[in-house]
């Protein structure tokens, strides 16, 4: 059984010898490594090629800027829980996206289409429009004409926890788009 103990010792066994000095700290192999990939038949370790002695750099595959160190194990992968560590200082940018409003914006969008609305230039497709059907839609196709920049923050899972499609819909929106920036910042 392959345990993190044992990940351990492989990845400072392989690594360790190849870093300049003698290294007993975890932090400088860490620091060496640029990705780990865990394979069902090897460990295959992305090394920094600046943090290696010219000898450690021997026999080692050159993989862009990276030296590849491969070391042949028979893993049995059973799940778990994958994390990435950044370096010290660095913020992880988590990304939430919000199925519902996406739908949201994505109807509206269906909607305002079907009204005769053409997104590319803003113009109106015929001078007779068709008025959506319920109450829902009525409010659900304003979302069609958020500012652009707020759209994408959508689509991308980067708006403000606060802006729920629920929201959306029972709160006028501001017709000026620097006023709704504001409202949803």
């Amino acid at each position: 059984m392959l345990t993190a103990g044992s990940i351990h010792e492989i990845v400072c066994g392989a690594v360790g010898p190849r870093l300049p000095g003698k290294v007993d700290e975890i932090e400088a192999v860490v620091g060496a490594i640029r990705r780990v990939e865990i394979l069902p038949d090897e460990v295959r370790l992305n090394l920094i090629a600046d943090c290696l002695t010219p000898a450690g750099r021997k026999g080692l595959t050159l993989q862009g800027d990276d030296l590849v160190i491969t070391v042949p194990m028979r893993c049995q992968l059973r799940g778990g829980r994958v994390e990435h560590i950044l370096p010290p200082g660095v913020k992880r940018n988590r990304v939430k996206r919000d199925p519902t409003l996406i739908r949201g914006l994505q109807k509206a969008h269906q909607l305002a289409k079907a009204m005769g609305w053409r997104a590319g230039d803003g113009d109106l497709a015929e001078l007779t429009i068709k008025q959506p059907d319920t109450a829902y839609d009525r409010k659900l196709v304003r979302l069609a004409f958020l500012a652009p920049d707020i759209q994408r923050a959508i689509l991308a899972g980067e708006q403000s926890p606060s802006l729920t499609l629920a929201r959306l819909l029972h709160e006028p929106i501001p017709t000026d788009w620097a006023d709704q920036r504001r409202a949803y910042a």
